[in-house]
C-alpha cells in the first residue's frame, strides 16, 4: 500500500469518472497471497494523516449502495455502454502455445463424445464409468485456469501439463472402451457412433487394413456409399450418409463393388459439387474464386497465409501485440492434385518464408555470401480438401515455424460489402465491428471466439470454423483466424516461453460460404458437426443396441445440445443445451431416449421446480431424463 499510489487513483479515478467514492482492491493477487497483515497495518496508518483520502474497509455491496445513495448526479453522467466487457490488452493469448489450446480443444471433444456414448451404456444397463470421468474432467478444468491455457505460464509447467492430459486421455479410453464393450461387443466388425443429438452426414475414416484403393461399402439400412483410400495415411475414407442422433450405424465393404457416380467434377485447378465451386491461383497457392448458388464470394485470396510483424512496443510480449502494420506472404513453390476420387478432392500448396535481414547481425561481411544464410526460416504445407457433400472448404496447415516477434494468420477476403461479424461464445454469439474508426473499435484489432467466426454481408456471408485456435480478427470484407505467435525476449517477466510455438504444428480450419445469416445459415449446426467428428468404434456382429435408431434427436434449428452425460447422482441422464438464435421454442425430444420422464434442473443438477415446456430466447436449459 504506497501512500502516493493510492492517492493517484483516487485522484485519477475522480477526474474520470466525477465519483468522491473511490473502491481500491487491495493484496496480492495472481496468486500472490491476498491481503497481509503488514498492509492492514499500513492503512490503518494512512487513515492517521490529516491531508489524505479517507479509508474506510467496505465490500462492494455496500459500495454500490453507498454510490446510488450519496452520487445520484454523478451516476446519471455516467455514459451507458451496452456490449460485452472487453479487455483492451493480452490479445495474443487467444493463441499463444497453440499446443495446449490443441490438447485442450480435443480433451474437451473426447470427454463430451464419450460421455454421451457412456450416457447410452448407463442407460441400457449398470457399468460404473464415473470416476473415469471425474478424473479426466479435473485435468480438463484445471489446466483451463490461468496462466495456462492461456500461455502464458514457464516452460516447465507445460511438462507437467501435457502429462496430465496423457493421464486424461487414458481415462478417457478407458471409459470408451467399457461403453463400447458394453454396448456392441467384442470384434472386428465396424461401427460409427454420432455424439451429436441430431440426424447428420459425416466424414469417417477408418483402418485401411483389408480394403483397396477405393470401393463401395454398404450399411445397416442397404445404403451404398463409396470410400477410397487417403493419400497421406493408411486409412480409408468416406461420408456417412444420415447417420441417427445419438446413435449407431455399421458397415460392410460389398464384394467387387464399384461406384460410378460422383457428386464432384474437378481439374488441375478447380472442384466443384453441389453446393459450391472452388477456383485456386496455382501460382500462389491460394483461392480466388468461390462461387454458390451462382455467386462470387471471393473479393481477392481465401487461404492466403499472412505473416504479420509483431514488435515489442505493447511490452508484456507474451500477452500482448504489437502489430507495425508491416505484413508479408510466403512463397508459394508448388501446387498439386494430390487426391482425387468419388469422397473427396484434395490439393496440396507448399510454401517457405525467411526474413533475410534478420540474419545480418549474426554473419561478417565474408559468410553473408555464402549459400546457407537464404534458406528459409519457415515451412508450410496447406492442403484444401472439399468432399462430395461439403459446404465448405476444410484445410489443413503443417507449419514448421521459427519466426521471432511475428504472427501467421490465414485469410479469407471476400467482396461482401457492408458487413457484420459474428463470432461463436460459450451458448450463444456475439456482434462485433468490421470497423476501425472509434477508439472503441480500434481496441477490438484482435478478438476471441470459440469454434467459429462469422463475416456477413447483405445476403451472403463466409465464416472461418477452427479446431484449435480462439484468435480472429475482421476488417470491411477480411476475416482472418490467427493461427502461430512467436514471442521473443529474455526478460521471463514479459516474455514467459522465448520459444513458445517454434516447432511443427498441424492446424485444422475451414472456410463456409453460405447464404442469408445465422439462423438460415444452420451456423450453429454446421460448425458443431465441424468441431465433433463421429467416433469409429469395433464391436461384436451381434450388437446389444439397435442400428440406425435415434436414442435423442433435437432440431439444432430450436435447440443445441451440448451436453449428453450420465447424471452425478446416479438419477438418469443429464441434458444440457440452449437456444441459439433468438427465438421462443418448444422442447421437442425425440428418439429413445424422449419416452423417459424429464425434470428441470439446474446447472448443478438440482431440482428445479419450473416447467421447460418451452425455451426462451438464448436460455440455458438443463434437463434430467429418468
Amino acid at each position: 500500500i504506497e501512500s502516493d499510489e493510492l492517492a493517484s487513483i483516487v485522484r485519477v479515478f475522480h477526474r474520470t469518472d466525477g465519483v468522491f467514492h473511490i473502491p481500491v482492491m487491495w493484496g496480492y493477487g495472481n496468486h500472490g497471497g491476498g491481503p497481509q497483515p503488514r498492509m492492514l497495518d499500513r492503512i490503518e496508518e494512512l487513515k492517521g494523516l490529516t491531508v489524505y483520502p479517507n479509508l474506510k474497509f467496505s465490500g462492494f455491496n455496500d459500495y454500490f449502495k453507498l454510490l446510488r445513495r450519496e452520487e445520484v448526479e454523478a451516476l446519471e453522467k455516467i455514459p451507458v455502454i451496452r456490449d460485452e466487457l472487453f479487455l483492451e490488452t493480452h490479445h495474443k493469448t487467444f493463441t499463444v502455445q497453440g499446443k495446449v489450446k490443441e490438447t485442450d480443444r480435443e480433451c474437451e471433444r473426447q470427454l463430451l463424445s464419450t460421455e454421451a456414448l457412456s450416457a447410452i451404456t448407463v442407460a441400457t444397463g449398470e457399468v460404473e464409468l464415473k470416476q473415469f470421468f471425474d478424473e479426466a474432467w479435473q485435468v480438463e478444468m484445471f489446466n483451463q485456469f490461468h496462466d495456462i491455457l492461456t500461455g502464458t505460464s514457464f516452460p516447465s509447467v507445460y511438462q507437467d501439463v501435457f502429462d496430465d492430459y496423457g493421464r486424461a486421455f487414458k481415462r478417457i479410453k478407458t471409459a470408451k472402451e467399457l461403453s463400447a464393450g458394453k454396448l456392441l461387443g467384442e470384434g472386428k466388425t465396424a461401427y460409427v457412433f454420432n455424439p451429436l443429438a441430431w440426424r447428420r452426414d459425416a466424414v469417417v475414416t477408418l483402418d485401411a487394413k483389408g480394403f483397396g484403393e477405393s470401393g463401395v461399402l454398404v450399411d445397416f439400412r442397404g445404403n451404398r456409399i463409396p470410400y477410397q483410400k487417403a493419400f497421406d495415411s493408411n486409412e480409408i475414407v468416406f461420408v456417412a450418409k444420415d447417420l441417427p442422433g445419438l446413435g449407431f450405424e455399421t458397415y460392410r465393404e460389398e464384394k467387387d463393388g464399384v461406384f460410378d457416380r460422383s457428386l464432384l467434377n474437378y481439374g488441375d485447378n478447380w472442384v466443384e459439387n453441389g453446393n459450391l465451386k472452388v477456383v485456386f491461383d496455382t501460382s500462389k497457392g491460394v483461392i480466388n474464386s468461390m462461387i454458390i448458388d451462382g455467386k462470387e464470394l471471393a473479393g481477392g485470396e481465401i487461404g492466403a497465409l499472412n505473416l504479420l510483424e509483431d514488435t515489442t512496443f505493447r511490452d508484456y510480449e507474451t500477452w500482448n501485440m504489437g502489430f507495425t502494420g508491416r505484413e508479408f506472404k510466403p512463397e508459394c513453390i508448388s501446387f498439386e492434385k494430390v487426391e482425387e476420387g468419388p469422397v473427396r478432392v484434395v490439393f496440396r500448396a507448399k510454401y517457405t518464408f525467411g526474413q533475410w535481414e534478420k540474419k545480418k547481425p549474426y554473419y561478417n561481411i565474408t559468410l553473408w555470401h555464402t549459400p546457407a544464410v537464404d534458406y528459409p526460416t519457415s515451412f508450410f504445407t496447406q492442403d484444401f480438401i472439399l468432399y462430395s457433400n461439403g459446404n465448405r472448404v476444410e484445410c489443413v496447415l503443417n507449419a514448421d515455424w521459427w519466426e521471432d516477434k511475428t504472427v501467421l494468420k490465414v485469410s479469407a477476403e471476400t467482396g461482401l460489402q457492408h458487413t457484420k461479424a459474428f463470432y461463436n461464445v460459450p451458448f450463444g454469439a456475439v456482434e462485433r465491428p468490421t470497423k476501425r474508426e472509434t477508439n472503441w473499435e480500434k481496441a477490438r484489432f484482435e478478438v476471441p471466439a470459440n469454434i467459429w467466426g462469422d463475416l456477413k454481408g447483405k445476403e451472403e456471408g463466409l465464416a472461418i470454423f477452427n479446431r484449435s485456435r480462439h484468435g480472429y480478427d475482421a476488417l470491411d470484407g477480411r476475416l482472418r483466424l490467427t493461427l502461430l505467435t512467436s514471442p521473443w525476449g529474455d526478460n521471463k517477466n514479459l516474455v514467459s516461453d522465448p520459444l513458445a510455438d517454434r516447432g511443427k504444428h498441424r492446424i485444422e480450419y475451414a472456410f463456409y460460404p453460405h447464404k442469408g445469416g445465422l439462423q438460415e445459415a444452420q451456423m450453429h449446426k454446421w460448425a458443431f458437426e465441424y468441431e465433433y467428428p463421429v467416433v469409429a468404434l469395433d464391436g461384436s456382429e451381434s450388437p446389444a443396441v439397435e442400428m440406425g435408431k435415434s436414442y435423442l434427436e433435437v432440431d439444432p434449428q430450436e435447440m443445441m445440445i451440448t451436453a449428453v452425460k450420465p447424471d452425478a447422482k446416479g438419477k438418469g441422464i443429464i441434458v444440457r443445451g440452449y437456444e441459439p438464435y433468438g427465438n421462443e421454442v418448444k422442447l421437442n425430444l425425440k428418439g429413445i431416449f424422449a419416452g423417459k420422464n424429464v425434470k428441470p434442473v439446474s446447472l448443478l443438477e438440482e431440482d428445479l421446480k419450473r416447467d421447460e415446456g418451452s425455451i426462451m430466447s438464448h436460455k440455458i436449459v438443463t434437463l434430467r431424463l429418468y
